[in-house]
């Protein structure tokens, strides 16, 4: 004899038609009210804690994409900075190696000319490196901003510029080492504290620092044999009739403010000079701008 009874089929039916049901009630309460969350059933603080959740992650997620892109700016500019300091311990170098009788006129040409070469890559590296576009160098350090997501997370970042002005400076044409002219960027040339200066014309300048020390080696042409030219009065702060008594071998100091604003002077053919103060001036210069240079480094290191 057969057995009717319930089946598997039968309850599956029977607890979809509940659940059906038990959501139309939902919905018919939901369009009676006028609220979308109409009970504690509809778990709407559940809800809202995960949308607030969803707000944080999905800035988290985005202000890391942001500390990733400035991590890769500061890594970059580090090497930029590395690539500097090694510029300017070969211009050291060729300081040292520069200030000595013992290189021929040949070797002192070599020896400008690779230090002039060296200076403007530095300058080029200082003036021209970028990161995705934009400068490496910005004017204030730290003044770059980034998000880091949500709730005023946030951080600054960026390299200050670097002046090196005393180093290297805009190109004019100076009397220094084998030639009578050369066109130069770098302040001061290596063989700078042996060479002697020829000075040829109105035209040509003169770089001079001051405090440096320079030695008459030979006075031209000059009637009389003194170099009584009112460009040396303003070079080395003397005046009146001691500016006719200015012999060979004479030894003068450049005082402060001559050559005003473009740090040289003009004088007339026939004088020659040597500055005595051997390396100091350049590789002065080169550890000053070294200096500033491990400032920057410490900056992006902090970052």
């Amino acid at each position: 004899m057969a057995n009717i009874g319930t089946t598997t089929a039968f309850y599956k039916v029977e607890t979809s038609l509940s659940r059906a049901n038990s959501e139309v009630s939902k919905s018919m309460e939901r369009l009676a009210t006028g609220k979308q969350n109409a009970n504690a059933g509809d778990r709407s603080s559940y809800v809202a804690m995960a949308d607030t959740f969803r707000l944080d992650f999905v800035g988290t997620k985005a202000g890391l994409k942001g500390g990733s892109v400035v991590m890769g700016y500061l890594e970059t500019g580090m090497r930029v900075l590395d690539a500097a300091s090694a510029l300017l311990s070969r211009l050291q170098e060729l300081a040292v190696l520069g200030a000595n009788n013992t290189n021929t006129t040949a070797d002192h040409e070599a020896i400008n000319n690779e230090a002039e070469a060296m200076a403007d890559e530095f300058n080029r590296l200082m003036t021209t490196s970028t990161y995705k576009g934009k400068n490496i160098f910005v004017s204030t350090a730290a003044s770059e901003y980034v998000s880091m997501g949500g709730r005023n997370a946030e951080m600054t970042f960026g390299i200050g510029t670097i002046s090196y002005t005393e180093l290297y400076g805009s190109a004019r044409t100076v009397a220094g080492g084998p030639s009578d002219t050369v066109s130069v960027n770098l302040a001061h040339l290596p063989s700078d504290a042996v060479a002697g200066h020829k000075v040829a014309s109105h035209a040509t300048h003169y770089p001079i620092a001051t405090g440096e020390v320079y030695e008459v080696t030979a006075l031209g042409s000059y009637a009389g044999g003194h170099a009584d030219d009112a460009r040396v009065q303003t070079m080395f702060g003397i005046n009146g009739t001691a500016a006719d008594n200015i012999a060979v071998g004479t030894q003068l100091t450049v005082q402060a403010g001559a050559g005003g604003a473009d740090n040289d002077v003009q004088l007339t053919s026939g004088i020659l000079m040597k500055r005595v103060s051997g390396t100091n001036v350049l590789t002065t210069d080169i550890e000053a701008v070294q200096a500033k240079v491990n400032t920057a480094r410490v900056q992006a290191g902090s970052q």
